[in-house]
C-alpha cells in the first residue's frame, strides 16, 4: 500500500463517524486507503456508540419495505412532524434553562422558572402525548390486600401461636 498524506479533519471526522457506526477497521482502512494500524490509532477507545441507531434504521426499513408506498408516505411525514415537536420543546426546555443559568446572582424567583417548565412539559404532553418513560397507566383493578400474620414461638414449651 502506497503511504498516504497526513489525514485532513474532515476525513478523520468521517473515519470516526464510520467507526462509531459499526464499520470494521479493515473496512475503513480500505475505503480510505490508509492502513489498519492508523485507524485503529485514530479510533481507539471511541466506541461504536451507534451501532444500536444503524440497527433501528434497518429495522425500520425492512418493515416498510412491505408496505405500500401510501403507507411509507404517511410514516415519513409522521415521524417528520412528531420529531420537529420534540425538537422544539426540548429547545424551549433549553432556553428556560439558559436564561435561569444567566440570572444566578441576580435576584430571580425559581418559581418562575418552575412554572415555565411545567408549562413547556404540559404542552410537549398535550401536543406529542404522554411518552412511555412518564406515562402512568391507571386501571380500575383492586389492589392486592396484604395479610401480616404476627407469629410467636416458644421454644420451651414447644408451642406457635399466630395472630
Amino acid at each position: 500500500m502506497a503511504r498516504r498524506k497526513n489525514l485532513t479533519e474532515f476525513e478523520k471526522e468521517q473515519i470516526i463517524a464510520e467507526w462509531k457506526a459499526g464499520r470494521s477497521q479493515r473496512w475503513i482502512a480500505g475505503e480510505h486507503n490508509i492502513s489498519v494500524g492508523s485507524v485503529n490509532k485514530l479510533c481507539k477507545e471511541i466506541p461504536q456508540d451507534n451501532i444500536a441507531i444503524v440497527n433501528a434504521n434497518v429495522f425500520v426499513k425492512q418493515e416498510l419495505a412491505t408496505r405500500s408506498e401510501q403507507e411509507v408516505n404517511a410514516v415519513h411525514n409522521l415521524v417528520d412532524e412528531k420529531t420537529k415537536h420534540i425538537q422544539f420543546f426540548n429547545n424551549a426546555a433549553v432556553a428556560n434553562i439558559q436564561q435561569m443559568m444567566s440570572k444566578v446572582g441576580e435576584e430571580t424567583k425559581i418559581v418562575e422558572h418552575k412554572m415555565a417548565s411545567e408549562a413547556i412539559a404540559k404542552a410537549k404532553e398535550t401536543v406529542c402525548g404522554k411518552s412511555p418513560e412518564t406515562a402512568i397507566q391507571i386501571n380500575n383493578e383492586p389492589a392486592p390486600i396484604t395479610k401480616i400474620t404476627r407469629v410467636i414461638v416458644d421454644p420451651i414449651n414447644d408451642t406457635v401461636e399466630e395472630y
